[in-house]
């Protein structure tokens, strides 16, 4: 099977993989709360530095209304925030948040005083 790669869109060229197994936390609702945790590469132009994130894997490891999601997502952003990543994709722009790991921080803090 031909696996493809991303090419920089700017530069022309293959981009190389910068970080294996980096976790996109996908943001949903309103207002923003993590939906799922799914491992992804992210890849880095070698020319002009620009990152993307690619090669998901099939499906997310773990969902919202899964009993472990707190606790994986808490594990997540204490112990490893440099392989966290959000995609803000499903949220206006005045909801996306310049810190991801602060607003999971805030939204972890906010879940166990409901609880």
């Amino acid at each position: 099977m031909y696996k493809t790669k991303p090419i920089c869109s700017a530069c022309g060229l293959d981009m190389k993989v910068h970080k294996q197994g980096v976790v996109v936390v996908e943001m949903a609702f309103n207002p923003p709360s993590p939906y799922c945790m799914i491992n992804a590469d992210e890849y880095v132009c070698r020319n002009c530095g620009h990152k993307v994130i690619g090669a998901y894997a099939n499906e997310p490891y773990v969902y919202h209304h899964h009993t472990d999601f707190k606790s994986k997502l808490w594990e997540l952003v204490q112990d490893h925030p440099e392989l966290l990543r959000v995609n803000w994709e499903y949220l206006p722009p005045t909801q996306m948040r310049e810190d991801p790991v602060a607003h999971l921080q805030e939204w972890l803090r906010k879940e166990a005083i409901n609880a």
